[in-house]
């Protein structure tokens, strides 16, 4: 699998698996999870510098953490957050160390926002 036939659709995959979890009808939220894990998978292995060329990996990763920290972890809907968690998780442990400090920097500020809406009495005591 090459990046350059699969990176160029990695944002609208995930839009489109965000937007199928958030749908009124359950068997479309339930195909929606199960894209969800099927983009995560690839776009892990897709960022991972022992799978992929080092330079696509990074391609795919500034492709993809920036639209996970936006628009998945800030996400209103529980299951979007949770999956954007799990895989930002695991693409800042397959990175090895190379996370870039722009990235460490979107990630805390995404981690303090996502803190501050989903437990705003904890915050106020702080």
């Amino acid at each position: 699998m090459h990046h350059p036939q699969v990176g160029k659709h990695l944002k609208r995959l995930w839009s489109g698996a965000f937007r199928a979890m958030d749908d009124i009808k359950e068997t479309v939220r339930i195909s929606g999870e199960k894209l969800c894990r099927g983009v995560a998978s690839l776009t892990t292995r897709l960022c991972d510098v022992s799978l992929t060329e080092v330079t696509d990996a990074h391609k795919a990763m500034d492709i993809v953490l920036p639209f996970l920290l936006a628009e998945g972890i800030l996400s209103k809907v529980d299951s979007v957050r949770k999956a954007s968690i799990g895989v930002v998780m695991k693409l800042t442990k397959v990175r090895n160390g190379l996370l870039s400090l722009c990235f460490s920097t979107y990630c805390i500020h995404s981690a303090l926002v996502f803190l501050i809406f989903s437990h705003p009495i904890v915050i106020k005591y702080m």
